[in-house]
């Protein structure tokens, strides 16, 4: 157990980076609860509450994927970032890990969503794109979660465009959309998804689209950064080069 008033919680397979210092002690004078954290994968980030004030009203909930369930008040910090390194050899994966924790946690309990949520990617990244399919469409359409809502459609957008099923890839991203307007990550994809579908005028649109779009920062949202600039400009080449030899 630990002994000191305030807890961290970081992975072996991760790393701590903290910009400033003195900026910790603003939380742990003051009235905040818990801390959420930037977590970054690769150009990939979200925020997770992982620095929180020892007491008997905070926990854990979860086998897999815990979230943190607390009564006080949650603060955010981009001065303090927690970094994914790739697994360690030796280890159990990560996909193995989530598909047998995953599945124990919605034997206990078949209606919670955030393991579906889990299992599903983690069928994802085993190559299993119509089964984390099912669970994506049951997550996007009974979660009482907007944010979980809005992370299966964009991976259901993914999935469907990896085994070229663009008509429900577009969808799946234009619900994700939706519930959370202006994002990058589904413009992309319904670019994406409009080329695949052999419409090069939409997809232009999309692009550009995602270019002038600003993501969310709500807590637990998923966001590719690549999104915003890299990708969606690479995409636009392609096509003005496309579009100039029909010319």
């Amino acid at each position: 157990m630990a002994n000191t008033p305030w807890i961290l919680t970081i992975d072996a397979d991760e790393v701590l980076t903290v910009e400033q210092g003195r900026h910790l002690s603003t939380f742990v004078s003051g009235s905040t609860a818990a801390v959420e954290i930037k977590v970054t994968n690769g150009r990939a980030y979200w925020y997770v509450t992982r620095l929180f004030k020892k007491t008997t009203e905070t926990k854990y909930v979860g086998l897999v994927h815990e979230w943190l369930s607390t009564d006080g008040n949650i603060a955010r910090s981009d001065q303090i970032t927690i970094t994914n390194l790739p697994d360690k050899t030796g280890k159990e994966s990560s996909i193995e890990r989530d598909l047998r924790l995953c599945h124990e946690e919605l034997q206990i309990d078949p209606t919670n969503m955030r393991a579906a949520f889990y299992l599903a990617r983690a069928l994802r990244r085993n190559g299993e794109h119509l089964k984390a399919l099912e669970y994506y469409d049951a997550v996007k359409n009974k979660s009482d979660s907007k944010i979980l809502r809005y992370n299966s459609a964009i991976q259901s957008a993914l999935s469907n465009m990896l085994i070229q099923k663009y008509e429900d890839a577009f969808e799946a991203a234009q619900f994700a959309n939706s519930l959370v307007p202006l994002m990058p990550d589904a413009y992309c994809l319904m670019g994406d998804a409009s080329l695949g579908l052999s419409n090069i005028f939409a997809a232009r649109e999309y692009y550009e689209l995602a270019l002038q779009a600003r993501p969310s920062n709500q807590s637990g949202l998923f966001h590719d950064e690549s999104s915003r600039s890299e990708y969606p400009s690479s995409q636009l080449s392609m096509i003005n080069r496309i579009l100039s030899k029909i010319d």
